[in-house]
């Protein structure tokens, strides 16, 4: 009996253990994945910080005057665009810029005019229902997986005086149907498209 006794005591503490173990385990964060998630975000939000200072602009990363969004649309074989939404001074306004790097790694750009129906009022009125603050980036959506090689990357940047937001996604139309926050953003997409005319999507297969 009192074999018996120490067997279920031994069981017992090993059990207990075990349990402990587990317990830390999920309550310790997982480092790892935060550096590297944080170390990309860097390296992208100084990808951008360069290519501003390139194009003429200022970096929006530590906020804006008041506000702005920045559109950028690349691709591997077009010419890249930036469309910019900004307010300050009391007064809307909206660029496109045209830009592409030459063989010799010189980067040129050139704005463009933005011929469109689709008024800038009308464009402010349509993103003041977007909520920016709840939509991942698209590398952020659990169990998704980009499986297509090229296509089109949009990155949006918006920045208020306290505020800073980035979204990057590949390809949205084609996950659209399928993931709710890839339609999100291409809802986006098409929204800015009908004012600033830039690009089609070609990502649908």
């Amino acid at each position: 009996m009192r074999h018996s006794l120490l067997i279920i005591s031994v069981i017992y503490v090993l059990s207990s253990c075990n349990f402990d173990d587990r317990a830390k385990q999920s309550i310790v964060p997982n480092n790892s994945v935060d550096t590297v998630k944080i170390a990309k975000q860097k390296e992208q939000a100084k990808y951008f910080s360069d290519l501003a200072t390139t194009l003429k602009l200022l970096p929006i990363g530590n906020g804006a005057d008041s506000f702005e969004l920045r559109l950028w649309v690349s691709s591997m074989f077009v010419e890249h665009d930036l469309m910019i939404l900004t307010f300050k001074n009391q007064t809307w306004e909206s660029h496109k810029i045209r830009y592409y790097k030459s063989e010799d790694g010189v980067t040129h750009f050139k704005e463009r005019e933005i011929k469109t129906k689709f008024s800038i009022n009308n464009l402010v009125d349509s993103l003041k229902v977007v909520d920016f603050s709840s939509l991942p980036s698209q590398e952020e959506i659990k169990n998704f997986k980009d499986n297509i090689a090229d296509g089109v990357t949009y990155n949006i940047e918006v920045a208020t005086k306290s505020s800073y937001r980035h979204l990057s996604y590949h390809c949205p139309e084609h996950f659209a149907k399928a993931e709710i926050n890839n339609k999100r953003f291409l809802d986006i997409i098409y929204l800015l498209d009908k004012h600033f005319r830039f690009w089609s999507p070609i990502c649908v297969f």
